[in-house]
């Protein structure tokens, strides 16, 4: 199946664990680059990001100034 995701950017919020994972590496496995949000698995989002050549952005969303 081609999902012409080749070189596109995506952000996974939630993406360190359980779904969010899931969501991630077949985002990954489709040639997207992958930005994995994350609140407080900073481990676990971190060596995703190693896995799949992503990047690990922390931030609580609820707070609008960790947000911007």
């Amino acid at each position: 199946m081609d999902t012409d995701l080749h070189d596109k950017g995506v952000l996974v919020t939630g993406g360190a664990g359980g779904i969010g994972q899931a969501v991630v590496r077949a985002f990954a496995s489709e040639g997207a680059k992958v930005a994995i949000h994350y609140r407080t698995s900073e481990a676990a989002a971190l060596g995703l990001a190693a896995e799949v050549d992503g990047v690990a952005l922390g931030a609580d969303l609820r707070l609008e100034e960790e947000a911007d």
